[in-house]
């Protein structure tokens, strides 16, 4: 699992009232899988539709998060969950098997600065 930053925390902790809410899905310390958190989802959102990538209709965020990245859905899925778990964007990509090339660089560095920034914001 991803060391989750004390700080960041609070901010990546979805909501039990949001996402989960009455699934019989607890949400404690930013370590449930197959939960991806709001926030993520709108910072990755915002730097694919800054580059012109948006999901089709009805397409999972997922699926338009692995075409903009050149990876699988899978990958994609596991790398939006790391995020949401409190991953910095190297472990994310480690865990989801994600390698940086030249197609995918620019967003993968995008999408850290992204979180980064709305962290940072969120804290203060």
């Amino acid at each position: 699992m991803c060391a989750v930053r004390s700080q960041n925390q609070a901010v990546l902790q979805a909501s039990p009232r949001r996402a989960g809410a009455g699934t019989g899905v607890r949400l404690q310390n930013c370590r449930v899988a197959g939960v991806v958190n709001p926030n993520v989802l709108k910072a990755v959102g915002e730097v694919l539709g800054a580059r012109n990538v948006t999901p089709a209709s009805e397409e999972p965020m997922g699926d338009a998060v692995a075409r903009a990245l050149h990876v699988s859905d899978a990958q994609a899925e596991r790398w939006l969950e790391a995020l949401s778990q409190g991953c910095t964007a190297d472990e994310a990509n480690a865990r989801a098997g994600i390698v940086p090339t030249p197609d995918n660089e620019s967003i993968l560095t995008a999408v850290a600065r992204a979180l980064g920034s709305m962290i940072g914001n969120l804290n203060r």
